[in-house]
This record gives C-alpha cells, sequence and structure tokens, in this order.
C-alpha cells in the first residue's frame, strides 16, 4: 500500500489543473487558428471565382 504525504497530493492536484488549463488554452488556438484558415479560404476563394454574367 502507498501513502502520499499532503505536499504530493497538492503537486499531483495542481498538475492535473494545469493540464487542464493548457488543454483549454490549446484547442482555444487550435479552434481559432482553424477559423481564421477557413475564413482566409473562403477569401482566396471569392478572389478567384470568375463574376457572373
Amino acid at each position: 500500500m502507498c501513502f502520499l504525504t499532503q505536499r504530493e497530493i497538492e503537486f499531483l492536484a495542481g498538475l492535473r489543473r494545469r493540464w487542464r488549463k493548457l488543454y483549454w488554452l490549446e484547442l482555444a488556438r487550435l479552434c481559432t487558428e482553424n477559423a481564421v484558415r477557413e475564413v482566409q479560404c473562403e477569401a482566396q476563394a471569392m478572389f478567384w471565382r470568375e463574376p457572373a454574367g
């Protein structure tokens, strides 16, 4: 059986919180980056599209 000290428990709990925050920040960055890329692709497609008529 393994017993952790209070300091070790606090360290593990803090690590869990930090990883969760890092995960959500990275997910938000990727979503924003992806949204920007989609807008750029749409703008480029509109630029190269031939005028109707």
